[in-house]
């Protein structure tokens, strides 16, 4: 335990000086910035322990940390030791509090949310610590990845009936590596979703606050969506959902707000948040194009006042990319000859890679999936069976 509590520090600290160099203006951006540090220096620790075979030893692990916490410290002086996390540590934790005291005021909704948030989510934290990881993917893929790297020491495939063990994205599974190293135990390996979670909470609220809502309003948008059962049921989980998730939802955030506020260093954290999670979840690729879509428009509007920064953005998604994710899809190539996983797999999950049948699967799944979008839930009656009817004569019928 002690030695974990070390490397959470060092973690810690290593990431503070690097969220510094940022120089976030809001306490929002510089909490979630300085998750996704931490999130990228935990998987730039474990690719260097691999490529030493070095991953079930806790001691050298250490070493890594404080070589990067070192780098990070230079960083910080060689850029003038920009404040400590921005303006995280401007104001103590009760003038924060009173900043937002008018999100409460005569909020009724808010108190009630608040407590029942608080409550739920430390009933939440307290599942995860005392129930054993027990859904079918975290017994079938996730645990079983990282007992394999431990027992080995690397992240290289075996032989495995189950391709997700092998060529999956490794990324959300090194994060719960990081904590067996030093604990010898699975009892963390929750927190990784858990911190998923609260990191999409705050990017609701953060959004919310980019769209000219009131605090009130932004804070009342974050607890909903809190709120929401599958949110809350999967936090005390060893699922990936939420990681993925934690790691997108902030690309949105970054990027509104760099553009927003002509801050180029938030870009970067944005295209530091696309790299990573291209590296954490493969069904994050169906959200490219609508991204592009998004920063196609944003060019559109702006044209040339923003088009230096949107290129400064791809960049830095490049890079985080190639950095912290192509790992996996490199070692894939190398061992299975595709970068998603072996031809058998590919076969038996979405009927090889011919490109007829590719462009039969992707005309399916588009249709199936803008279908279940047209969601008629909440729609009072007739409407909700007048909507669903003509939902069922239309796209039903493709």
């Amino acid at each position: 335990m002690l030695l974990y509590l070390l490397s959470l520090v060092i973690l810690l600290f290593s990431s503070l000086f690097l969220i510094s160099l940022f120089k976030p203006t809001g306490k929002i951006a510089a909490v979630i910035g300085w998750y996704l540090l931490g999130f990228s220096q935990v998987v730039l620790v474990e690719l260097v322990g691999h490529f030493f075979s070095w991953l079930n030893q806790p001691w050298l692990i250490l070493l890594i940390q404080t070589v990067f916490l070192g780098i990070s410290w230079l960083l910080w002086k060689l850029f003038k030791q920009p404040r400590l996390g921005g303006v995280l540590f401007l104001h103590n934790f009760d003038d924060t509090l009173a900043g937002w005291a008018d999100a409460w005021e005569g909020r009724v909704e808010n108190i009630l949310l608040s407590v029942f948030s608080i409550f739920m989510y430390g009933y939440s934290f307290f599942l995860g610590w005392k129930v054993a990881p027990n859904t079918y993917d975290s017994v079938t893929t996730h645990a079983v990845r990282v007992v394999y790297w431990l027992q080995h020491g690397n992240l290289l495939p075996w032989n495995s009936p189950r391709y997700t063990q092998l060529s999956y994205p490794v990324n959300a599974q090194l994060q719960m590596l990081w904590s067996a190293q030093f604990l010898h135990s699975d009892k963390l390996f929750f927190m990784v979703q858990y911190l998923g979670a609260i990191t999409t909470i705050l990017c609701v609220i953060g959004i919310a606050r980019l769209m000219k809502f009131t605090r009130a309003q932004s804070l009342f948008a974050g607890l909903i969506f809190a709120t929401f059962p599958l949110i809350w049921m999967q936090s005390s989980t060893t699922q990936n959902d939420l990681i993925a998730a934690g790691l997108f939802l902030p690309v949105i955030y970054f990027f509104h707000l760099g553009i927003e506020r002509r801050q180029t260093s938030m870009l970067v954290l944005s295209g530091i948040a696309l790299g990573l999670s291209m590296g954490t979840k493969q069904t994050l690729f169906f959200y490219l194009p609508g991204l592009a879509l998004l920063v196609g428009l944003v060019w559109f509007k702006y044209r040339g006042a923003v088009s230096r920064m949107i290129l400064t953005w791809a960049a830095a998604s490049l890079v985080s990319f190639a950095v912290l994710s192509s790992f996996i899809y490199i070692q894939n190539t190398a061992y299975f000859g595709h970068p998603l996983a072996s031809e058998e797999a590919l076969e038996s999950a979405v009927g090889g890679t011919d490109a007829e049948q590719a462009l039969g699967n992707l005309s399916f799944n588009t249709l199936r999936l803008v279908y279940q979008s047209l969601d008629n839930s909440g729609l009072p009656y007739p409407f909700g069976a007048y909507f669903a009817a003509g939902k069922d004569r239309t796209l039903g019928e493709l």
